[in-house]
């Protein structure tokens, strides 16, 4: 699984790989589930979400695996992007994305949680 996380979140990697990695059995608040998913998840006292891409078809897994950027990728690079332009957006702290052999499969946006 390919994963790049924020610098300010290096320590965290093991916890949020393990987050990824039970998305679908975390008992986390789904805050949206259809085409993609939506989850608020805890990590100790840290609110994060994690926002699940649906798979792609099979023209799209060759896609994203080569020619494209992931959606979450391009969620990540949005988020710091906003935020370099001083819109407040929640803070990007990771994208993961999955392969299967030669084809693309799930991506993951991870952000923190704003309290409005």
């Amino acid at each position: 699984m390919k994963s790049v996380i924020h610098n300010h979140y290096k320590s965290k990697a093991a916890l949020l790989e393990e987050s990824i990695k039970n998305f679908d059995v975390d008992d986390g608040y789904v805050l949206k589930q259809s085409r993609n998913s939506l989850k608020q998840v805890y990590i100790d006292d840290w609110k994060i979400n994690i926002k699940s891409f649906k798979k792609p078809n099979i023209f799209n897994k060759i896609i994203y695996r080569y020619f494209r950027k992931s959606k979450a990728q391009r969620s990540y690079e949005y988020a710091l992007r906003l935020i370099e332009l001083g819109i407040g957006t929640p803070h990007p702290i990771a994208y993961f994305e999955e392969s299967h052999g030669l084809l693309f499969g799930r991506s993951y946006f991870i952000s923190e949680q704003l309290q409005y």
